[in-house]
């Protein structure tokens, strides 16, 4: 009985969500990529700001404990990870 009504709850919840991330997404395209010089700039200036983000600028070597910031240490890190 409480798991049924726990079910409808986070169905209700993650409904509301979905209609909340899609107007999100629906007004940032607009914003975005409107024509004219300062949109491209805008997503220019997104588009860096989501690769800087998203990139590893340093990691902890798990073997050899210490701290690698230079890309080959990185890349070779996470090679020698498994």
């Amino acid at each position: 009985m409480l798991s049924l009504s726990f079910l409808k709850a986070k169905s209700h919840l993650n409904k509301m969500f979905d209609s909340q991330e899609e107007i999100k997404a629906k007004y940032m395209k607009q914003r975005y990529y409107d024509n004219g010089p300062r949109a491209k700039k805008l997503l220019a200036w997104k588009v860096r700001r989501q690769l800087d983000e998203r990139s590893v600028h340093k990691i902890k070597d798990p073997q050899s404990g210490k701290m690698c910031l230079k890309l080959e240490e990185i890349q070779q890190s996470f090679v020698n990870y498994t």
